[in-house]
């Protein structure tokens, strides 16, 4: 029985995809990179320590005064260890990528709730994106997107949106029919039963589907430093490839502190006090503004420092970076001395693995755009 060129039919839609929509690609990427820079900027803003106080106020506003203790401790030791710059870098990952889907994953979960036809099709794709292997999504990505941190956003935001949009319609379709009809009794229209009725009562639920999306996001932070994200992440990928057990444990650390802090923080958002529940999804409508002018204005300070920076024209046409491989490699401690050694400030040797930097290096072949890599002969790149 002949096989099936199911290989061959995918590599043609990619292919197809990266030459039609290669702007589109280019657009998000655009975007998902400012706001991850936003968010970057935005965390390391104010100094570690009165961030972790105003963490700590928060945890104790929203909880107890033993999570607040916990965040006060848990934060100091990420800061003491070293790694509290990198942490920042994956938050904002994490921030991006659980910001996406919960802005597109809410209204296909409305969507869904109020159409049956979208829900069938949906559903099917939602097993898919849950079942798939989070490494293959890897590799589209890196065509697509390029190596660094959008692609890693856009392989979390796959992987983690289909908890919004599943919890968000199982709230929605549990609210009573009693009170739908009350609803239509009184003469309310789609747009009141939703916004009055049926989405104060599916809060908790979409509370939920919300922290599982940041969770699964968060769990993504290690396998995306494999494509260039950097952050907690690639200390962790740093230290496997390098057999470095006390370090993988330290940042290992830093990453369990990060979900135990976001899980519970997300939590007690909604679960703390009770509130009326209308008055919470217009605390919640009134924070999420707030953080849009608070991300405007970081993104913009952002590009005013990059503007300012120096560089020859070289650097910035590959935006001052050099493709890298794996960490532990002895071609990348050469290219980091060679950086130092040459005075190259401002350059960043972008850590991942050679099959992404291959990945890298064929897309900017085939854009005809430059590009720096960490190369050797014989590599099989050269037969392509």
């Amino acid at each position: 029985m002949p096989k099936l060129p199911l290989d061959r039919w995918v590599e043609s839609i990619v292919d197809w995809l990266g030459m039609n929509l290669g702007w589109l690609f280019r657009a998000l990427s655009a975007v998902i990179g400012r706001t991850v820079s936003a968010f970057s900027a935005l965390l390391h803003l104010p100094p570690p320590w009165l961030l972790i106080v105003a963490l700590a106020a928060l945890a104790y506003r929203l909880g107890r005064w033993t999570l607040a203790l916990f965040a006060l401790i848990s934060l100091l030791l990420i800061w003491n260890l070293g790694y509290w710059d990198a942490t920042m870098e994956s938050t904002a990952l994490v921030l991006t990528a659980s910001l996406i889907s919960i802005v597109v994953g809410i209204p296909l979960g409305i969507w869904c709730a109020a159409n049956r036809t979208v829900r069938n099709v949906l559903t099917p794709l939602l097993d898919f994106m849950q079942t798939m292997p989070a490494f293959v999504y890897l590799i589209p990505a890196v065509t697509f997107f390029g190596l660094g941190v959008v692609p890693g956003v856009i392989a979390s935001v796959i992987f983690a949106i289909p908890p919004t949009i599943r919890l968000t319609h199982l709230g929605i379709q549990q609210v009573p029919d009693d009170l739908i009809e009350a609803a239509d009794s009184f003469g309310s229209t789609s747009g009141q039963k939703l916004m009055q009725v049926q989405l104060p009562l599916a809060l908790p639920n979409i509370m939920a589907g919300i922290n599982q999306t940041i969770m699964l996001s968060l769990s993504m932070v290690v396998i995306s430093s494999m494509i260039g994200a950097q952050g907690i992440g690639a200390d962790v990928y740093r230290a496997v490839t390098q057999l470095n057990t006390g370090q993988g444990f330290e940042a290992g650390l830093a990453v369990v502190i990060l979900a135990i802090l976001l899980d519970r923080l997300s939590q007690k958002s909604v679960g703390g006090k009770r509130r009326s529940r209308k008055g919470s999804l217009r605390a919640g409508i009134w924070i999420a503004a707030g953080l849009v002018v608070l991300l405007i204005a970081a993104g913009a300070a952002q590009s005013l420092i990059n503007r300012s920076a120096g560089g020859n024209e070289i650097g910035r046409q590959v935006n001052f970076q050099i493709i890298g491989i794996d960490p532990g490699s002895g071609l990348m401690k050469a290219a980091a001395k060679a950086i130092r050694d040459y005075g190259l400030d401002g350059w960043t040797l972008v850590e991942g693995s050679g099959t992404a930097m291959t990945a890298a290096l064929d897309k900017a072949y085939s854009a005809k755009q430059p590009i720096i890599v960490t190369g050797w002969t014989p590599h099989w790149m050269f037969i392509k």
